[in-house]
């Protein structure tokens, strides 16, 4: 796996995901350079997961957002979401550590279809622990399906204490290794949560 970029000002074959555009510079008044980021994976086998990773140090307090959210475009040689099923599969981990962290997976498609796009709910993310904990147990691996999209966690994760994000490329078929390109733009929390306060003069 190599990480590189993609960008409206180098590469002409790049178009950004819809509704997104680089700003305008107030200054100059000329429109910024709008870029995504590259996952360049050679020679994935089948069954193999290619990952990457953000190590932010200190903890992050997920709990006042309600998702996290990231556009996705796969290769054009990916299919339609309208022909079948894909080959590819991305995962999105964020958590303390390699041991503790919640996990997001979709298919990827050909372009930026919106099957693609990455909208991990923390509330679902936080009924898969309470199932596994209700079940009275703290090993056994829970899986809850939305859609296309799968939830599931390793160890005990915890939406106030998030100090790594990986996003990654799993090779879904049997046989057959995967070669190509899948861009990744616009990660981001969205949705404050309505939180009940008070206010005074």
């Amino acid at each position: 796996m190599k990480v590189t970029r993609v960008n409206t000002d180098e590469n002409r074959e790049y178009v950004p995901p819809p509704g997104v555009s680089g700003e305008i510079d107030r200054t100059t008044k000329v429109r910024k350079m709008e870029q995504s980021l590259v996952l360049e994976y050679e020679n994935l086998m089948p069954g193999n997961t290619a990952l990457i990773y953000r190590n932010f140090g200190e903890k992050m307090d997920f709990t006042d957002y309600t998702s996290l959210k990231m556009f996705v475009h796969g290769p054009d040689d990916f299919p339609d979401p309208s022909g079948g099923e894909t080959d590819a599969e991305l995962i999105v981990r964020f958590g303390a550590d390699k041991d503790n962290y919640y996990e997001y997976r979709t298919p990827v498609y050909k372009g930026w279809a919106d099957e693609n796009r990455v909208e991990a709910i923390f509330a679902t993310c936080t009924a898969v622990k309470l199932k596994r904990k209700n079940a009275g147990d703290t090993v056994t691996t829970v899986i809850d399906t939305i859609g296309t999209k799968i939830y599931t966690l390793k160890g005990d994760p915890n939406l106030q204490n998030v100090k790594i994000v990986t996003i990654g490329l799993r090779n879904k078929r049997t046989a057959g290794a995967l070669n190509g390109r899948v861009w990744l733009d616009e990660l981001r929390m969205d949705n404050l949560r309505d939180m009940t306060g008070t206010a005074a003069r």
